[in-house]
């Protein structure tokens, strides 16, 4: 079990939506970026969350950490030098463990391929509109109220 300051700030959030009247806790989603996307994973695993999304995010070595986890959407960058490949990993750990997933590769976008600021990071515009079309298919689908 993940425990941690960043753990328990993720949770009491997701707790705060939880208790209001007007929330459906299914319907709960959790994202993250980079280092947040690596949470969020891990959050997903243990908490009560109707879909997680992480973008770029590092993925535990072993399968069993993801156990329990929710429908997960991820988006990689191709040209990603830190967590490059990353992508396969997590799609190989959710096959396995027969979790809905979609886990898209962007080839000709790098690390942080959705952040829009300047700087080291590297921007890419038509992977990053992509990828926002998809998650939010994908949060539609995995988050949709009852019929």
């Amino acid at each position: 079990m993940c425990q941690g300051p960043v753990f328990d700030q993720i949770e009491a959030a997701r707790g705060w939506l939880a208790n209001r009247s007007e929330v459906d806790t299914g319907r709960v989603g959790v994202a993250g970026f980079c280092l947040g996307g690596g949470f969020a994973l891990l959050h997903a695993a243990q908490a009560e969350v109707g879909a997680a999304a992480a973008f770029y995010a590092e993925v535990p070595r072993e399968a069993q950490e993801l156990e329990g986890i929710c429908p997960v959407f991820a988006a990689y960058g191709g040209r990603d030098r830190i967590y490059g490949g990353r992508g396969e990993r997590l799609r190989s750990h959710l096959d396995s463990l027969e979790v809905a997933h979609q886990v898209i590769d962007f080839p000709a976008a790098g690390h942080s391929f959705m952040n829009q600021h300047s700087g080291w990071t590297a921007h890419h515009h038509d992977s990053a509109e992509r990828a926002w079309r998809e998650l939010l298919a994908f949060f539609s689908e995995h988050l949709a109220p009852p019929e």
